[in-house]
């Protein structure tokens, strides 16, 4: 039997001037993710927050930082416009207590989630990262003491956390154009479970 070799098509590689967009850039890790960019050489990196300028954990110098609700559509699309690549960390959340307590407002997120991605479609971007969430998957698996790593598989069939998780849930059935990453911290325990590259579409 012969071998088929398959094409496997490949982006090109992002050059040093392409528009990087950080949604949710005022947090933690957002502002860690732009100082990355900045640091590697990148020179047009947009993020955004719905948080005032002064309350984000940084601002990287040279970086465009926007005070933006990503909830609003026409500021999706003004956040990825002429985007390349755009990383989606925007949430309305703050920990266990915040999501227990306040379903309404993380469900809200969903239109963070839906305009965000419509955004970077419209823009033309090559690549979309979501950052999703352990609370995405099925609780019944994390309820054990003795934690085992989550895969892709146990998020279905769903039974994610009442108002985060399945905010979360929504846009990874939604994955399209373009290419899309998804990663999903495990934050519960501090162990990470990213979801695997076949989530690259």
């Amino acid at each position: 039997m012969q071998e088929t070799k398959r094409l496997i098509e490949k982006d090109p590689k992002l050059k040093k001037d392409d528009l990087i967009v950080i949604g949710g850039a005022g947090g933690f890790i957002g502002g860690a993710l732009a100082r990355y960019f900045s640091n590697k050489g990148f020179t047009r990196i947009r993020v955004a927050d719905k948080k005032p300028l002064p309350e984000w954990y940084q601002r990287v110098p040279g970086v465009e930082c926007l005070h933006l609700d990503l909830s609003v559509s026409e500021n999706c699309e003004r956040l990825c416009e002429d985007a390349v690549e755009v990383y989606n960390l925007a949430a309305d959340m703050g920990g266990m207590g915040f999501i227990e307590r306040f379903r309404v407002e993380c469900l809200r997120s969903v239109l963070i989630n839906t305009h965000m991605i419509e955004a970077a479609y419209r823009a033309g971007a090559r690549r979309y990262f979501f950052s999703s969430s352990a609370c995405a998957y099925n609780t019944l698996l994390q309820q054990d003491p003795k934690v085992r790593a989550l895969k892709e598989s146990d998020a279905y069939p769903a039974m994610a956390e009442r108002g985060y998780g399945w905010e979360k849930l929504q846009p990874s059935v939604a994955r399209s154009s373009p290419p899309w990453i998804q990663a999903s911290p495990r934050s519960t325990s501090g162990v990470t479970a990213p979801r695997p590259a076949a989530s690259c579409i």
